[in-house]
């Protein structure tokens, strides 16, 4: 596990180095596009869960 927590480390810590520049080549692509698609997952889950606590209150009588 300690193993596997560093390589992800290393990992982002590289594509962060090579992300951080004005015009990235081509060959960056595939890494943009997994980032992308990572914080898009990330966004449904937020809506989800923001979707879940409305429905919740509205169940309660709350407001939003």
């Amino acid at each position: 596990a300690q193993f596997r927590s560093a390589l992800r480390d290393a990992r982002e810590r590289i594509e962060a180095a090579a992300l951080d520049t004005e015009t990235p080549p081509p060959a960056l692509r595939p890494i943009v596009q997994a980032r992308v698609e990572e914080l898009t997952r990330m966004l449904v889950k937020i809506d989800e869960t923001e979707d879940s606590r409305i429905r919740g209150l509205q169940i309660a009588g709350g407001k939003r």
